[in-house]
């Protein structure tokens, strides 16, 4: 198995990982509530994620997400955790909660965690206005999450302040101490994998590197690609100034 890698490929089955053998999947797959207005300052804007169409009907969108997350449970291992980071969408008059699907899926719920995001690019005016999304701590139906004692004072509303947009031109991105504390709480050992099935501008690649772990990516865009490799670069080259 290929490792610090990012295919230029839907994550469909990921074949090229082995069965069990990552220790923690971190990713936020397209919401499926495309932005028509560009966000101001962005290189990337929120129509469509490029080659991904983020306007699929319902129930498509959930039998891929179903069909990912059942790809994750294969190549996790036993002790293995999934966090996946999503939000509820609202839709003619109904909300379409995210564990419409993850029960669906070969997945079992570990635990849920609240991200408290403290703002939002996107609002209904019929709507509350929505600062939270959803991290899901996911793990096989026949395994049990390693799960590291010294969080054990954390508490299951994560306030992680939010200044990635500002500063990374992805349309979408997450925070990086969001993946501090999943990796934290996860435990994986020295030189575990991180897998990320929807890499994006590389925030999962880039603070598992800095852990000292491996990570696998999919992404489809080549621009994220890119932009993934320069965050990489430019991180390696502070780590290690001499390269």
């Amino acid at each position: 198995m290929e490792l610090d890698v990012i295919y230029n490929k839907p994550c469909g089955t990921m074949d090229e990982i082995l069965d069990a053998s990552v220790d923690v999947v971190i990713t936020s797959p397209p919401y499926n509530r495309s932005q028509r207005t560009p966000q101001r300052g962005k290189k990337f804007n929120l129509v469509g994620y490029g080659e991904f169409d983020d306007r699929l009907p319902q129930d498509v969108y959930e039998q891929k997400q179903i069909a990912v997350l059942n790809t994750c449970a294969r190549v996790i291992k036993p002790t293995g955790s999934i966090f996946y980071v999503h939000q509820p969408r609202s839709f003619q008059g109904r909300l379409i909660h995210p564990l419409r699907w993850i029960l669906r899926s070969d997945c079992d719920i570990y635990q849920e965690i609240i991200w408290n995001r403290r703002s939002t690019h996107k609002h209904e005016p019929s709507y509350l206005w929505p600062i939270h999304e959803y991290v899901f701590h996911l793990c096989r139906r026949d395994g049990k999450p390693r799960v590291s004692p010294d969080c054990a004072h954390l508490s299951t509303i994560w306030s992680v302040k939010w200044n990635e947009s500002a500063r990374n031109p992805h349309p979408a991105p997450f925070p990086e101490e969001l993946v501090w504390r999943c990796l934290k709480l996860a435990d994986p050992p020295t030189e575990g994998v991180v897998v990320d099935p929807y890499m994006g501008s590389g925030t999962t690649a880039l603070v598992a590197a800095e852990a000292g772990l491996h990570f696998v990516g999919y992404e489809i865009n080549p621009a994220y690609i890119r932009l993934a490799k320069m965050r990489l670069r430019r991180a390696r080259l502070e780590l290690y100034p001499g390269l």
